[in-house]
């Protein structure tokens, strides 16, 4: 796959599942002309092990890569707060935020309105 993806020059979201240090595969996938990384939230098998990956965010900054965040209704949202997928827009939100402020560049969002409007607040605080 690697192969097609540098071939047509698309981009090419890696899903790390929490694995922030990034594999020895880093020198190969740099080679790939837009190279996303997503910390795979939801995916990486609990709870707690997906916090434990959004408080190290920070770290991929150092790859100078865009960083996509899926938090958008996830359980690691809802079941904590005692809500369901459609009733945790607040928390989304809020770790939507938390997703930028920590390196985030892009959202995968079920509510597109509500993460157009955080993003503009958040441009807003980061340009003042």
């Amino acid at each position: 796959m690697y192969e097609l993806v540098r071939r047509y020059e698309v981009p090419y979201i890696w899903t790390l599942r929490g694995d922030l240090g990034l594999p020895d595969r880093m020198p190969e996938m740099r080679t790939i002309k837009e190279l996303i990384l997503d910390p795979g939230f939801g995916f990486i098998g609990s709870t707690e092990a997906d916090y434990a990956c959004m408080r190290e965010m920070d770290s991929l900054r150092k790859y100078g890569l865009p960083i996509l965040v899926g938090v958008s209704r996830k359980s690691m949202l809802w079941r904590p707060l005692g809500l369901t997928p459609d009733t945790c827009l607040c928390a989304t939100q809020a770790m939507h935020l938390y997703a930028l402020q920590h390196g985030a560049t892009i959202l995968r969002v079920h509510d597109v309105k509500e993460a157009k409007q955080i993003t503009k607040l958040f441009e807003l605080i980061v340009k003042s």
